[in-house]
């Protein structure tokens, strides 16, 4: 494995022949992949991306059980008064729910979606329990 500190270190040596493949995340490479300039060969995501339909996922790939995403939440402080976070979750939902933003951010390379507060917390803390599993198991040291 060669780490990189950037998306356009990753795109450098993917071009130009240093390394043959990369995981990157998708937003910051789908311009080089819808362009032509990289191949998608698969997403780490549980279900295919509706952006890029062609490409498979890694589970599909043969790698049974693989799935692993990025995600971005809205958060405010914890002493947030919740009439003012079921607006907020109202509003971001009404925007993700909005086809001129799923089109946009899917272009972008991100699959819009709502939900309620609770259910980020259950992503949030089901991905700690994932994450931590996985560096225990292989024994990373706290950087």
């Amino acid at each position: 494995m060669v780490p990189f500190k950037a998306t356009p270190a990753v795109i450098t040596a993917v071009k130009g022949g240093d390394i043959q493949a990369a995981f990157e995340i998708l937003a910051p490479v789908i311009a080089q992949i819808k362009g032509g300039g990289l191949k998608a060969l698969a997403v780490t995501s549980e279900k295919r991306f509706p952006g890029l339909p062609e490409v498979p996922t890694v589970a599909e790939s043969g790698v049974r059980g693989y799935e692993a995403t990025s995600w971005n939440g809205v958060a405010a402080p914890a002493r947030t008064p919740k009439a003012l976070i079921g607006r907020l979750n109202r509003e971001v939902n009404a925007a993700t729910g909005s086809p001129e933003v799923r089109k946009r951010l899917q272009d972008l390379g991100v699959e819009a979606r709502g939900g309620t507060p609770e259910a980020l917390r259950d992503l949030l803390v089901s991905e700690i329990a994932k994450w931590k599993a996985v560096i225990e198991r292989a024994k990373i040291e706290k950087q």
